[in-house]
């Protein structure tokens, strides 16, 4: 465990949304916490019908979008924002697949990847907010070495540049990083410089980071490790893969999720099984310095979430059902110990308001 002492730059009351799986339709899956950063002290506000197993959230200015992770379809659901950061439902929409857990904005269309079919499909945004007609629907196809979780293709994210026309779903499944180019009309089609990149065999690619459209790091789920690629216009140039923690891992470890500081000068990950986040270092180019591993003191942590001004990281632990709040050390970027925490069962995703 670490402990040290950081300096605030004056208490502030932060707002963040949590995604969790619902254990019936009807539950309110979103909940609103509030961060009181004179000690870290975390509240739960509020609750809100977010539909089924809403475990992915986006926000987009007065809008609100959930991945409604469902065994049945492919599923979205649009909620707008309001005073205080309350939500109102607006409406859903289905496609073809189904285990839909991750979504992204592009150019007023959403997009979303189905785990379960292994595709992914997009939606138009109306100008209220609601979600439109179905624009495209891809079906992925390959698989991996991993017979137990690689045996069909299962898409984990879908992931826009920022400042080009190319979006790139990680598939899990086939070991492969799809390219995609957007149609004026929210359509997809393969990108002819980049349409499949390859990932480590049996790495299993879940979520991407992205810094100043120029590196891309993929996160392992099964290898435990992140993948460097350069991107150069639409073409991506794999570097180099760096572990994720130190030592041995067993095939209870899995990682989770993956984000750059605002200046993309670190890097968290979290690891399941250990339950660890881990921290580098990538100021200096490609080339990720690794600082530590720290515990986040909880039972299977997913998606995680910097405070604004990354003085804090909150945490959602999907097994333990809570969301945890730690400090980070602004001069090394190590990971503290618990400040607080909320019991919210089934939380997954946690993002700012």
């Amino acid at each position: 465990m670490v402990m040290f002492i950081f300096s605030r730059r004056g208490d502030m009351l932060y707002f963040f949304y949590v995604g969790c799986y619902t254990s019936n339709p009807k539950d309110k899956g979103i909940h609103l916490l509030s961060l009181d950063t004179d000690g870290g002290i975390l509240c739960l506000e509020d609750s809100f019908y977010g539909g089924e197993n809403p475990s992915f959230l986006l926000r987009s200015g007065n809008f609100l979008y959930a991945a409604n992770e469902t065994g049945r379809a492919g599923m979205v659901s649009a909620l707008s924002v309001g005073a205080g950061n309350a939500l109102a439902f607006l409406n859903s929409r289905e496609a073809a697949g189904a285990g839909t857990c991750h979504v992204a904005l592009m150019n007023n269309y959403l997009y979303a990847a189905n785990y379960e079919s292994g595709s992914i499909f997009g939606v138009e945004i109306l100008p209220d907010g609601s979600l439109g007609a179905v624009v495209t629907e891809i079906q992925h196809e390959g698989s991996g070495p991993n017979p137990g979780r690689q045996s069909g293709p299962h898409a984990h994210s879908v992931n826009p540049v920022p400042g080009i026309n190319l979006l790139i779903a990680a598939d899990l499944g086939a070991d492969s990083l799809f390219c995609y180019n957007q149609r004026k009309d929210g359509s997809l089609v393969p990108d002819n410089v980049s349409p499949v990149v390859s990932t480590p065999p049996g790495g299993g690619p879940r979520h991407l980071a992205i810094h100043d459209g120029k590196l891309v790091y993929a996160v392992m789920e099964l290898g435990i490790s992140m993948a460097c690629y350069k991107l150069t216009n639409t073409r991506l140039e794999p570097e180099a893969v760096y572990p994720l923690i130190e030592g041995a891992f067993t095939q209870a470890d899995t990682a989770a999720d993956i984000h750059f500081t605002a200046d993309g000068t670190r890097l968290y990950a979290s690891v399941r099984g250990k339950n660890l986040i881990s921290a580098f270092n990538t100021a200096e180019g490609f080339k990720p310095n690794f600082i530590g591993s720290y515990p986040t003191f909880g039972d299977s942590p997913r998606n995680f979430c910097f405070s604004p001004g990354e003085e804090f990281v909150l945490i959602a632990h999907q097994a333990s059902g809570h969301v945890t709040v730690c400090p980070i050390d602004p001069k090394t970027g190590a990971v503290g110990n618990a400040l607080g925490s909320v019991i919210l069962p089934g939380a997954s995703c946690v993002i700012k308001t």
